[in-house]
């Protein structure tokens, strides 16, 4: 099943849902109960020859438990459909690129906070892996105190105890007793910011050396391939669904140790 963002027109994505082999029987009526119309209409909708308003196209994003942008992108396209004039589907058009360009950003898919501070913030946090390892790390029970998180990642305490009283200040972590909590979620910026090849750069590193340490319970995979531009495309939007799925998962888990993961797809150079 495609993704909504990948739709230029409702009727074609609906007709996709209805007529998959995968959709089980009566979900058509299911469809035209939940946004309140019948069987009937539904049907004249996805033949071309009736139109969804835009409370039809709300009440169908609920049924499809669409997310906020999935939403916006539906009543758009409703929008666009019934649109009276060339000049206003051309203006509906560059708002649904818009949308759909934004979801191919990684910044779409992760549930993070985005870091409004100044540049020498900025750079510290994310220019080594470190400092936001061990925020993320302070939110294990194992990892709250100088002496676990220096034992762990094999740093000197000091450095350590200069970390916590970084992430401290800016509000990330919280001094209990002899220890720290977590205190807010992870950061995240666009790939655009200054910081970006650093913190990548650090991330890879802390990779490697799994790789030198060859623990089993550990994946690594790497490969060249071919393949023409649209399969690329369908590539990037599987590591995107992958990715936001993944931080489902991760944030419904438990906080019991710290594992990293790096996603790499580019054109080989």
């Amino acid at each position: 099943m495609k993704s909504i963002f990948e739709a230029r027109d409702y009727r074609s994505y609906l007709n996709g849902l209805v007529y998959s082999p995968d959709t089980k029987r009566g979900y058509q009526v299911q469809m035209a109960r939940a946004i309140g119309c019948q069987a009937a209409y539904l049907s004249q909708v996805l033949k071309g020859k009736s139109e969804f308003t835009e409370d039809h196209a709300l009440k169908l994003a609920q049924f499809l438990t669409l997310p906020p942008a999935g939403t916006e992108y539906l009543v758009l396209l409703v929008r666009q459909s019934r649109a009276s004039t060339p000049a206003l589907r051309e203006y509906l058009e560059q708002r649904r690129l818009e949308i759909a360009r934004d979801q191919e950003e990684v910044k779409s898919r992760v549930n993070s906070k985005s870091l409004l501070a100044d540049e020498n913030t900025l750079f510290r946090y994310f220019s080594s892996g470190i400092p936001s390892l061990i925020h993320m790390a302070t939110s294990s029970e194992r990892y709250r105190t100088v002496e676990a998180l220096a034992t762990r990642f094999r740093l000197a305490p000091a450095r350590v105890r200069d970390i916590l009283n970084f992430l401290e200040e800016i509000h990330l972590v919280q001094k209990k007793g002899n220890g720290w909590r977590y205190a807010t979620a992870p950061l995240h910026f666009p790939r655009e910011s200054a910081v970006n090849l650093g913190h990548q750069l650090g991330r890879r590193q802390q990779a490697m050396r799994s790789i030198e340490e060859n623990d089993p319970d550990d994946i690594h995979f790497s490969s060249v391939f071919t393949v023409d531009a649209e399969t690329y495309r369908e590539l990037k939007r599987d590591l995107l669904d992958h990715i936001e799925n993944s931080h489902q998962k991760i944030h419904a888990g438990g906080t019991h140790e710290v594992y990293g993961m790096c996603l790499d797809l580019f054109r080989a150079v």
